[in-house]
């Protein structure tokens, strides 16, 4: 027989082993209502054992789709089913979901009575992400494997059918002939479209290299306006540039800045298809002497669905490849710097980047020499 020390003795040893071990340990009553949960539970979930204890587990911490399923699972547990291995998401206090890898087994009483269901759960959230993000790298080194490869035997053949176009199109550029003309001007622009995707495919399994000089972002940002007045205008829409005060010149990469701002303002243009009338792009000096840029539309705004605008061929799109925003993205922080976007209250999106200041070596380096003489 038990004596009343041992058994003192032994809840201390569980009790110390429960608080010391890092993962879950849960216990739950035959109906699903928690009864006890460790310290590693509390923290991660961010609820005190008083605050839910006699609360339903599956109300207070399951995600709505999940719920069915998970009951299912508990009721075959208590009937002596052993869980092992099961993953499924809980909801902490914050609203975050964290993913659990479970075991767990009924536990009897002397009678052989079900007392309920106790669980060791291990939190493998993190290494989801990891594993998700070991799987994506390892699909886009298979694509860049691909990529010089499809670039090389698809581009040969379009620049020689553009060539041909082109020559094409000089012959039927005539009055007599001018039904053909649209439809090679359709031809050659399907055609640049087409190289324009294989250029973005090409480029971005390539590490971005910089070229790095003393760079007027003011002057990068009318060039890029230049570039696109035409293309806005056919579509009935304006662009304006908001440079507030003087902005410092950046050491930075000028041609590689102006294809983030092109991008940045076609994706912005195509947005605003049949909405808005405006395009801003806006630029200030930062507090720690770099700049600041708001790309800012009038459009449709970013689904609320898409997890991450700037993953590799997650596109809004009908046509394209999604490869764009990457590559923009990239770029950035290549110069150091960081990107962003958030909707607008009056609809629409406003994209941000955010360019820091970075010292010429060259400049450094004369600095640092000291004046002989």
């Amino acid at each position: 027989m038990t004596s009343l020390t041992e058994l003192s003795s032994e809840t201390n040893f569980v009790a110390r082993l429960m608080r010391s071990t890092n993962a879950i340990v849960l216990f739950m009553d035959p109906q699903g209502r928690v009864v006890l949960f460790n310290d590693y539970m509390r923290d991660l979930s961010g609820y005190a054992l008083e605050e839910v204890e006699g609360k339903d587990w599956f109300d207070r911490f399951i995600p709505e789709h999940e719920r069915e399923r998970l009951r299912e699972l508990y009721a075959r547990g208590i009937d002596g089913v052993e869980v092992a291995r099961n993953v499924n998401p809980i909801r902490t206090r914050s609203g975050e979901e964290r993913l659990i890898e479970w075991w767990g087994n009924a536990v009897y009483d002397e009678a052989g009575e079900v007392l309920g269901l106790v669980s060791v759960g291990q939190d493998i959230t993190e290494r989801e992400q990891l594993r998700t993000k070991l799987a994506q790298s390892e699909r886009l080194a298979s694509i860049g494997m691909m990529a010089s490869v499809f670039a090389h035997e698809v581009g040969n053949p379009l620049n020689a059918m553009f060539l041909q176009a082109q020559l094409l199109r000089r012959r039927v550029d005539r009055p007599d002939r001018g039904e053909l003309g649209p439809k090679v001007d359709a031809l050659l622009g399907e055609i640049q479209r087409l190289n324009t995707l294989l250029d973005e495919f090409r480029s971005y399994h390539r590490p971005t290299k910089l070229q790095l000089s003393m760079t007027d972002i003011a002057e990068v940002l009318a060039k890029v306006e230049h570039t696109l007045t035409l293309q806005a205008k056919d579509r009935g829409l304006l662009i304006e540039s908001e440079i507030e005060g003087e902005l410092p010149r950046l050491f930075a990469s000028a041609n590689k800045l102006e294809q983030v701002f092109l991008n940045l303002c076609k994706n912005a243009l195509e947005a605003m298809h049949e909405r808005g009338e405006v395009l801003r792009l806006r630029a200030q000096a930062t507090e720690e002497g770099g700049v600041r840029v708001d790309v800012i539309d009038e459009g449709v705004g970013v689904p609320e669905d898409l997890p991450d605008l700037f993953a590799p061929f997650a596109t809004t799109k009908s046509s394209g490849m999604g490869l764009g925003l990457p590559l923009v993205r990239d770029i950035v922080r290549a110069h150091g710097g960081d990107i962003a976007y958030a909707g607008n209250d009056s609809g629409g999106t406003t994209f941000t980047v955010t360019l820091p200041r970075r010292p010429d070596p060259a400049a450094s380096e004369q600095a640092s020499t000291p004046a002989v003489g």
